[in-house]
């Protein structure tokens, strides 16, 4: 009966360590599998920029109004389409911020503007983003500084 006792507990042992070797191997895919979807939302970003970059320089050298339209209608269209890869990937784009109080901002400039208080935002130069909960870039924005 001791004996019994005994196999079952090494048993029992062997189970909780496999089941540990399991749980880290899982924990391990899942921080890869993070990563991935971290690395493509990241990319998806750059190339939402690059769109945007290109859209205001095609569109201030169209020279009618239906070029202005086709130009904005290729951007939409293609925006639309990088929007909804990023929703599919859990990816939302932050709010612009106001002021400088706020959280996942990086201030790349500022501007005086002796009307306007230090810290508020006056142009936001690219949009944050965020991966379910987790920032993946932040807002970078010129806030006005008069001092």
């Amino acid at each position: 009966m001791v004996e019994t006792i005994d196999k079952i507990r090494q048993k029992i042992s062997k189970l909780l360590i496999r089941i540990a070797e399991l749980e880290n191997s899982l924990k391990k895919k899942d921080e890869e599998h993070y990563e991935f979807v971290r690395s493509m939302a990241l990319n998806i970003i750059e190339k939402k920029d690059k769109m945007d970059e290109e859209f205001q320089k095609n569109y201030a050298q169209a020279n009618s109004d239906i070029e202005k339209e086709l130009e904005k209608a290729r951007y939409d269209s293609c925006i639309a389409s990088l929007t909804d890869l990023l929703g599919e990937l859990k990816v939302s784009q932050l709010a612009s911020p106001l002021d400088t109080m706020a959280d996942f901002i990086e201030v790349i400039g500022t501007e005086k503007h002796p009307n306007k208080r230090n810290g508020l935002v006056v142009k936001v130069l690219k949009p944050g983003y965020l991966l379910e909960e987790e920032l993946i870039r932040s807002t970078q924005v010129i806030v006005v500084k008069n001092d």
